[in-house]
């Protein structure tokens, strides 16, 4: 550049104060293959939590019920895998506990008392994730039977005073699974993540579960602004796995339009889809671009997710 000539486009006025940590508050771990995981890191992740979700999914079990030494084998492998893989891609690892919002449990009793001594331990950090979907429907748990499976684990939580991670349905397409559930017939027609999400909110608000140990997880654009003007929860938006359909553009520009307040971001990675484990960078890239500050960025990818699950980190 000649003296005296000014720069101009974007570089004349961009932040360069590099990699923002971020915190991804929803990914399941279990199963991502190392490149993944060191990826993470490589892009700044300073901390994960991963729920447990859907037991079916890690035991294979499809119909029937499960006994709860099947829980709790699910549950202590996370634990021994969370402390394995702080020590070898250095980023911290939580976990949030649930028995899922479709499995019914021979004996859930126990894991009730279980998951009291479970939440002492400082790795443990949450209930969930819990919620109504279609998909999730079987032979085997009615909706009426997993409205009162969620039930009793919110108010579990609300007796112990942790947060919770309330799960969102979102349209997934059937080449996207090796196998597993389908839509099954007379179900709602899309959309219906709005409605769903609105009837699993209203179990949380039965058993008396404050907004403020609640997010409202796999938002969209329709429901951030529902959740942000008939709750006091947080939301959440997950992108990186194929089947959430959400680029990291939109989840900035959502930001951008809601404000940072009650927003997080997360990967919702998983084992045995297609997912981008760059989505949150990316997404903190976005965010940058359509002029966001790096206080409101690390607010969203980093603060909130560490005050509302009361992280060390």
């Amino acid at each position: 550049m000649q003296p005296g000539m000014k720069s101009e486009g974007p570089a004349a006025s961009a932040d360069f104060s590099g990699t923002i940590p971020y915190i991804d508050p929803h990914v399941h771990m279990a199963d991502l293959g190392w490149d993944s995981l060191e990826m993470m890191g490589i892009g700044g992740m300073a901390a994960a939590v991963n729920p447990m979700a859907r037991p079916d999914v890690v035991i294979k079990k499809r119909s029937g019920a499960f006994d709860a030494d099947d829980i709790l084998r699910c549950w202590d492998h996370m634990l021994w895998l969370a402390e394995r893989f702080e020590k070898t891609f250095f980023y911290k690892v939580y976990v949030a506990l649930s028995w899922g919002s479709n499995s019914r449990i021979h004996d859930a009793d126990r894991l009730h008392r279980a998951i009291a001594d479970y939440l002492k331990h400082g790795r443990v950090v949450a209930v969930g994730e819990l919620g109504l979907d279609p998909y999730q429907w079987s032979t085997t748990v009615s909706q009426a039977e997993s409205e009162a499976i969620i039930a009793e684990q919110l108010a579990l939580a609300k007796d112990l005073g942790v947060p919770v991670i309330l799960h969102t349905p979102m349209l997934k397409s059937t080449v996207h699974y090796i196998e597993g559930p389908r839509l099954p017939e007379g179900s709602p027609p899309w959309p219906f993540k709005v409605s769903t999400a609105k009837r699993t909110f209203a179990i949380a608000e039965r058993v008396g579960l404050d907004h403020s140990q609640v997010v409202i997880d796999h938002s969209d654009n329709d429901l951030i602004r529902w959740a942000l003007e008939n709750t006091k929860a947080y939301v959440a938006i997950s992108g990186a796995c194929v089947w959430r359909g959400i680029a990291p553009w939109q989840a900035a520009q959502w930001v951008k339009t809601y404000g940072p307040e009650r927003i997080m971001v997360n990967s919702d990675a998983h084992q045995h889809l297609s997912m981008d484990a760059l989505w949150l960078p990316r997404t903190i890239r976005e965010m940058r671009r359509v002029g966001l500050d790096d206080a409101t960025i690390r607010r969203v990818v980093y603060e909130n997710p560490k005050n509302f699950y009361r992280l060390s980190v």
